[in-house]
């Protein structure tokens, strides 16, 4: 009796054909390492959520640069500026704070010279030192985690085979993980 032989992905598709989908089950985060996710998770809200600051620096208007200017606020991470940014100013920016509205660059305090109330900043481009609002994750996309507790999710679907030939043995093991 002759047999004959299929190359993997042939014989992988015919056996997947023969296969159903194992139900979906609510899984707590911590419990979900090696499962596959059965819907999608979306984030609620971008990441970050507004427009702050990379590094420690004087937040200013790129078009005002180069310049010294006086510093007329601090703004820290959990902080807001309440009150609208005048021209020709520099606010003193610590890492994750908000910038302020109005303000498109940070200079890095390495490259700023300090002088009473007032900072020398050089030139700096739009947008330098900010990470922009969504840049890590934008509002309203499929992640895996973020304020779950719980995902529903699949086992993954493991199938292994022998192949012989030659006089050796092959294992194959194929993680199915959108079966």
């Amino acid at each position: 009796m002759s047999h004959e032989l299929l190359a993997p992905e042939a014989a992988l598709r015919l056996i997947l054909a023969e296969c159903t989908a194992l139900p979906a089950e609510n899984c707590a985060l911590d419990d979900a390492l090696g499962r596959v996710l059965a819907e999608a998770v979306i984030a609620p809200e971008a990441l970050p959520p507004f427009d702050n600051s990379a590094m420690d620096g004087f937040a200013a208007r790129s078009a005002e640069l180069p310049a010294t200017l006086p510093v007329v606020a601090q703004v820290a991470a959990g902080q807001q500026l309440a009150d609208p940014v005048p021209e020709l100013v520099a606010i003193r920016i610590l890492t994750g704070a908000p910038v302020p509205a109005g303000l498109d660059t940070v200079v890095m305090q390495e490259d700023a010279t300090i002088e009473a109330s007032a900072v020398t900043l050089p030139a700096s481009p739009v947008g330098e030192n900010i990470r922009k609002a969504g840049e890590d994750v934008a509002d309203r996309i499929a992640v895996a985690r973020l304020k779950r507790h719980q995902c529903r999710v699949y086992y993954a679907l493991v199938f292994a085979a022998e192949f012989f030939g030659d006089k050796s043995l092959e294992l194959l093991v194929i993680e199915i993980k959108n079966f």
